[in-house]
């Protein structure tokens, strides 16, 4: 009965939640004092990581991967897409325990479900643009088809009745899988560039051992 009502009170505030970014400051705990704003809008891939055990024989943690619909200044929404639980013993065994997201809840959901989590319950917040990936991945079939009439445009321009070989033909071909192959090793670089996956890590010594934490303001 709580998570129906939970996620009834989710379906009403959605139509406010999707028409904002939601912001909020992080101040740096670690060097110097640096203040920055998080800005994060509705459909964005988030992940969520929670430490819940970190002794010297046990490490278990949490991610929370799914899609930003709003926050709070004291919690954010989640569609979620799925939830992994990793657990490292001091021998170095891991055990890793992936959960679609339709599933993660008491009340299994028909497609996805949805979850709120406090800012204080965050120990890595990472964030970026969807279309990222999707972009990303125009760049693969152009790189494979590139090399593809690479490999064949020697044989697409020899003449099998006379036994010569068409180099202005082969020119043009070497070109243009030349400029194919640029074309999609150029498209990954630039939309990571654009969509810059944002990484903010909220308690010190994990995930990574060296990187800066934040709290939030």
């Amino acid at each position: 009965m709580k998570n129906l009502f939970f996620l009834l009170a989710i379906l009403g505030c959605a139509p406010t939640l999707y028409a904002q970014t939601w912001r909020a400051e992080v101040q740096s705990i670690t060097g110097n004092s640096k203040v920055k704003t998080l800005k994060i809008r509705p459909e964005m891939r988030v992940n969520i990581s929670k430490i819940w055990i970190d002794n010297d024989s046990l490490k278990e943690s949490t991610n929370y991967d799914g899609y930003f619909l709003g926050g709070t200044r004291d919690s954010v929404y989640l569609r979620l897409k799925e939830v992994k639980t990793s657990s490292i013993l001091t021998n170095g065994t891991r055990k890793q325990t992936i959960v679609p997201g339709k599933y993660y809840l008491k009340v299994p959901a028909r497609d996805s479900a949805f979850i709120s989590l406090a800012l204080k319950q965050m120990d890595f917040l990472s964030y970026q643009d969807d279309k990222r990936s999707g972009y990303a991945e125009i760049g693969e079939p152009l790189i494979l088809g590139s090399i593809l009439v690479m490999i064949l445009s020697p044989f697409i321009c020899y003449n099998y009745k006379d036994g010569s070989f068409n180099t202005k033909r082969y020119k043009y071909w070497a070109l243009g899988s030349t400029a194919g192959l640029t074309v999609g090793f150029a498209i990954p670089m630039t939309f990571a560039t654009v969509y810059k996956q944002r990484k903010f890590q909220f308690k010190t010594g994990w995930p990574s051992k060296d990187a800066r934490v934040w709290k939030f303001e």
